[in-house]
């Protein structure tokens, strides 16, 4: 579904602006639990620049990458590690993705890309 909005600029122009308004419904309750669970643990896990790793991405607003599963997982390739809590990964896909924001890999004998936006 999509939508033609008037809006007006700085200028006071008006001008039409499409929108879509796909409604996509996501269990943020469900995820808020799970999040709390993990804030809760006593241990994290030890990670290495370039490995891959399932983690805990969550259900994001938007069109941000959202974990899978009941832990709302997504495996994940660690690009940059700053210290035992924080990190920078960049999320995996098993769909043919392909353009300027995939990079395609294959990883144990199974196509992947790489999701660089």
């Amino acid at each position: 579904m999509s939508s033609l909005a008037r809006k007006c600029s700085p200028t006071g122009e008006s001008f039409l602006s499409f929108r879509s308004t796909i409604k996509m419904e996501k269990d943020f309750q469900k995820w808020h639990t799970e999040k709390e669970k993990i804030h809760q643990r006593e241990t994290s896990p030890f990670f290495h620049e370039r490995e891959i790793w399932w983690c805990s991405l969550g259900l994001n607003i938007g069109f941000e990458q959202d974990g899978k599963n009941e832990n709302f997982e997504r495996p994940v390739l660690v690009l940059r590690r700053f210290n035992r809590q924080v990190l920078w990964v960049l999320p995996l896909t098993s769909t043919d993705k392909s353009g300027n924001y995939y990079y395609q890999f294959e990883h144990q004998g199974r196509k992947s890309a790489i999701i660089l936006t």
